[in-house]
């Protein structure tokens, strides 16, 4: 497999990965601000009934049922869609209207921290008490329930999805276009080095001699060596660097002639070795 279809591939698969992580965070944090709206407008609604809810609660308590009806209607279309709740001091419930969790189940009599989820028989609602205070006590409770904002919730779950299916052959696209200029250059140095690794099926691959100048003339071979004392400046002069070297030289030079001489009249002559440089 080439190396443009590997990075292909793998960016094929982690980029949804990383678009469905990001879309998690960003789902969770729609979640946390549509509650903190839906509480708000608890809050703003059970201000808005509160007037009302005393006044209420008086008539209640004095016995004035035709304006007990007129406060009624004024306190159920002032909380709109939502439920609401009102007991007397006695603990009698004067008013209940909008959607209703079950009977039985038990609402928080202070919500000091704001509302808070009351869960019963698999469905959750967001509670708001508020304390009525005056001549006329009682306790009134707003609510409403927590999956209103579901759909919203869905909406941008889905979009989500959408954007990670998308991103899937988007960017292994991309990947794929830009690793293979990427990795151009290293196709094109593949076929050489396969012919020159050793054993590896293919020929070495040739080294071609050079023409270099020589003594005033062009000569086609590898450049020789350069001379040890030979200097930039194209002079053989030693200088007090090169004394080491000329040392050495010397030693050689006497022991080449020592084992010349050594041979004798009546025996072979060994083959002259090569005068080191």
């Amino acid at each position: 497999m080439k190396l443009s279809t590997r990075i292909a591939l793998s960016v094929t698969v982690v980029m949804p990965l990383l678009v469905l992580a990001a879309g998690l965070l960003v789902l969770g944090l729609v979640s946390r601000d549509l509650r903190q709206q839906q509480d708000a407008r608890l809050q703003d609604r059970a201000s808005a009934v509160l007037p009302d809810v005393r006044a209420l609660l008086a008539a209640d308590r004095n016995g004035r049922p035709k304006a007990e009806q007129n406060q009624h209607r004024k306190v159920l279309g002032d909380v709109l869609d939502a439920g609401i709740r009102v007991r007397g001091a006695n603990g009698a419930t004067v008013l209940e209207g909008g959607p209703q969790p079950d009977a039985a189940v038990r609402l928080p009599d202070r919500t000091p921290q704001g509302p808070v989820t009351v869960r019963a028989k698999g469905h959750a609602w967001r509670v708001l008490s508020v304390p009525v205070t005056g001549g006329a006590a009682g306790n009134l409770w707003i609510y409403t329930a927590a999956s209103s904002t579901d759909p919203q919730v869905a909406a941008v779950r889905r979009r989500v999805l959408l954007v990670a299916l998308l991103a899937a052959p988007v960017s292994g696209l991309l990947a794929y276009g830009l690793a293979g200029r990427a990795t151009a250059s290293v196709r094109r140095l593949q076929p050489a080095g396969r012919r020159a690794r050793p054993g590896g099926g293919g020929r070495r691959l040739r080294r071609y001699p050079r023409e270099h100048r020589r003594g005033g003339r062009t000569v086609r071979g590898h450049r020789p060596a350069p001379h040890p004392l030979r200097r930039a400046g194209g002079t053989d002069r030693a200088g007090p660097g090169d004394r080491p070297v000329l040392l050495l030289r010397g030693l050689a030079r006497a022991a080449y002639a020592t084992d010349e001489h050594a041979d004798g009249p009546g025996r072979a002559r060994r083959p002259p070795r090569p005068l080191p440089r």
